[in-house]
């Protein structure tokens, strides 16, 4: 036990200490219920800075197809990458990481 040596007190947690963190239920933008998440105050701050709130939302906003919400969707759209070689554009990218591999292809077989 070095760490009894080292002047720090070691003991065993009772059983249920899991069960005494506190659980709150989150709302998502569109109104869906996320039950038994944990309300400390680091997660809360985290899922109240991805858009969720504690009390269900007046005017939920609707989900896309992808099951992304109009904020997120607006903030994916913000960023755009584009290839210096041709200017093409791309939204995410690994998308203009595999487009860049096409051209050193192209050279290659030119060769």
């Amino acid at each position: 036990m070095e760490l009894a040596t080292a002047g720090f007190a070691v003991r065993e947690l009772p059983r249920g200490v899991i069960n005494e963190q506190p659980k709150a239920t989150y709302y998502k933008p569109d109104g869906t219920a996320m039950p038994n998440l944990p309300a400390d105050a680091y997660s809360q701050r985290r899922y109240r800075g991805r858009g969720f709130t504690l009390t269900p939302p007046e005017h939920p906003t609707a989900m896309s197809s992808a099951g992304v919400g109009v904020a997120t969707e607006k903030k994916a759209a913000a960023r755009v990458y584009v290839c210096e070689t041709c200017g093409s554009e791309f939204t995410v990218r690994i998308a203009l990481l595999g487009h860049k591999r096409s051209h050193t292809k192209a050279k290659t077989q030119d060769i």
